[in-house]
Order: structure tokens, then C-alpha cells, then sequence
């Protein structure tokens, strides 16, 4: 069985890679990338201060110290195992009370019949009421 190392990327080109300063923590650099397309190793902290000096005032000093690489990578999201009991669902607070569940459950045909047979309900009572 043979093996082909490909290199998908051309060196020289400008990747961002993340780099960790011992004094000023992470910060993300934009690197040329070396002949196996990978990032430096080390790189100096861009990190500017402005210090006091006196009666001249201020001045900045740049960090400058090698920073080495760090791999970036995203958040990790741990699923933890929960269980959850659900009791009864409450009672409605009168029979006309809108259930909105089998939306929630997709069940939209459901939802609309529910509603239909309430509303022709009521119109049979204001019926029934009125030829009284």
C-alpha cells in the first residue's frame, strides 16, 4: 500500500492561528504558514504598554516576548444524562380555555378541529339561549 502526503495549503500563505503570552494571555495572529503549510511555533506578543517616565511623560513599550502556539479549538458541549418526571398537566381554567399541546406537537389538523368543536358549541348555546 502506497502513501500521498498532500499539502493543501501554499506556504506563505496567511492563516490565523492563536498564540498564549506567559504575561498577557491569548490573542490571535495572522501567520504565514511554513512549507508544510503549518503556523510558526512561536511568535512575539503584540501587546503594547504605555508606561510612565517621569517628567517626559509617557511612552509605549512593546511586549515582544515569544509566545509559543496554541491549538484553537471550539467550546465542548458535554450532554449530561438528566431525567425529568412531568406530573399531570393542570386542569384548564374553564372548557373553553385554548390548548395549544398538539401545536407544539405539530399536530395542527388536531388543534383546528379542537377549536372548531368549541366554536360551533358555543354558536349551538347562543342559539339554544336566543329561541328560549
Amino acid at each position: 500500500m502506497t502513501w500521498t502526503i498532500k499539502i493543501r495549503s501554499s506556504p506563505g500563505a496567511l492563516m490565523a492561528s492563536d498564540y498564549e503570552c506567559p504575561f498577557h494571555g491569548r490573542f490571535t495572529a495572522t501567520v504565514a504558514r511554513d512549507a508544510n503549510g503549518d503556523p510558526p511555533d512561536e511568535v512575539p506578543c503584540p501587546f503594547v504598554e504605555a508606561l510612565h517616565n517621569g517628567s517626559t511623560g509617557w511612552r509605549e513599550v512593546a511586549c515582544s516576548d515569544l509566545s509559543p502556539f496554541r491549538i484553537s479549538m471550539p467550546a465542548v458541549h458535554t450532554q449530561f444524562v438528566v431525567s425529568a418526571y412531568q406530573g399531570k398537566p393542570a386542569p384548564k381554567p374553564h372548557p373553553n380555555a385554548m390548548d395549544t399541546r398538539p401545536l407544539a406537537e405539530g399536530q395542527r389538523k388536531k388543534f383546528r378541529e379542537s377549536r372548531r368543536a368549541i366554536r360551533r358549541e358555543y354558536r349551538h348555546q347562543r342559539l339554544k339561549d336566543y329561541l328560549r
